[in-house]
């Protein structure tokens, strides 16, 4: 039996080029725009450290999180990801029967990158939706 995780994928890789590159990404986007809207949830961009508000609401969520580069995710949430076409970053559950559920796609991070607290309620939803369970 699989543990419950969330995981949270950087759409960067953990490379020296990955780096640079996210950072010259960064530095371009438009005031709109994030290169990575996961990062940006957790860290606020180009910073090493996690914001506070992530600190403090992801004390909130009950299941087993890990935040992970895109080349740093196991085989088979990676392969989940490529099979259903899916785009990073995202934020998938895995449940305790194994299987995988697509909570935030690339093109909903952007609506709650700035509200850790919005982040939190409305995966909270999202996760119960899936079958996992909120303490």
């Amino acid at each position: 039996m699989a543990e419950e995780t969330i995981f949270i994928v950087y759409s960067n890789s953990t490379t020296l080029w990955g780096q640079l590159a996210y950072g010259i990404r960064r530095m371009s986007a438009t005031v709109a725009g994030t290169p990575c809207p996961a990062l940006e949830l957790t860290h606020g961009g180009l910073g090493s450290s996690e914001r506070p508000e992530w600190v403090q609401a992801k004390k909130e969520i009950p299941v087993h999180l890990k935040q992970q580069h895109y080349d740093e995710i196991p085989s088979d949430l990676k392969h989940y990801i490529e099979v259903n076409k899916y785009e990073f970053p995202c934020v998938v559950g895995r449940t305790t029967d194994g299987r995988f559920h697509m909570l935030f796609a690339d093109s909903e991070l952007p609506d709650v990158v700035h509200n850790p607290t919005k982040f939190v309620n409305a995966l909270r939803k999202r996760a119960v939706d899936a079958g996992m369970a909120w303490k």
